[in-house]
């Protein structure tokens, strides 16, 4: 028996398919050097980001109540917006780079570390003053209450 028939329709899917799949990976391809360079972006903004922070809490020291008040009031904004960049990172796997990881973790603890000396700068001045001793024993009776 003796097939006949059109040779070239059954090796077109095979080149349509092998013209896809050379497509796919060059698209692929061009996804893997987005993201490399993404990284590179992402790990030289870090770089200058805890280049900053770092600067940032030699100087704080210097700094008066009021100008560290000011300093405060940026950074815990600064700190609810990396706090939302990080997880937005962290939920795409830090870019699968851990070099990202420890710089994102690093600068949050630099960020944190920036935010408790200015807590230090601006309330060291402040006055502190005693609990009235009237208040004390009424909370303690309170417990009294409550605990029993």
């Amino acid at each position: 028996m003796i097939l006949t028939g059109n040779i070239e329709l059954l090796i077109n899917p095979i080149a349509t398919t092998s013209t896809r799949a050379r497509l796919v990976k060059r698209l692929l391809s061009f996804v893997d050097f987005l993201q490399l360079k993404s990284v590179k972006s992402v790990s030289s903004e870090l770089d200058i980001t805890i280049l900053a922070l770092e600067g940032l809490m030699v100087r704080t020291e210097k700094l008066s109540a009021e100008d560290s008040e000011k300093m405060l009031e940026s950074t815990s904004l600064a700190i609810k917006k990396f706090d939302l960049i990080a997880h937005e990172i962290s939920s795409i796997d830090y870019f699968e780079s851990n070099e990202i990881k420890d710089k994102i973790k690093y600068s949050q603890k630099c960020l944190y570390k920036l935010e408790a000396k200015l807590n230090r700068n601006v309330y060291k001045q402040k006055y502190i003053f005693s609990t009235p001793s009237e208040i004390k024993d009424g909370i303690s009776k309170l417990n009294v209450i409550y605990s029993s």
